[in-house]
């Protein structure tokens, strides 16, 4: 039996990534680092699979999804006005 993630997961991730790309270019970059964020939670590779098993491109994506949500999150706690 499929999980609910298999055919909703990517589509989840990509559709939360452009909104928190169109958060960050029309409205605030806070909401925008919020949606990216929550992007992370819906893996777009396969999710049951071990970080050790990835293929090192899946694991690039990520690291760096993560390292631009965590960019932000300096930026609007520290440096932002």
């Amino acid at each position: 039996m499929k999980s609910w993630h298999e055919p909703y997961g990517p589509w989840l991730y990509g559709l939360f990534t452009l909104m928190g790309i169109s958060q960050m270019v029309w409205s605030d970059l806070g909401d925008g680092m919020a949606s990216l964020g929550i992007a992370l939670a819906f893996d777009p590779f396969q999710p049951n699979r071990h970080w050790k098993e990835r293929p090192w491109w899946q694991k690039s994506w990520l690291l760096v999804h993560v390292a631009v949500v965590l960019g932000l999150l300096i930026y609007n706690l520290f440096i932002k006005d």
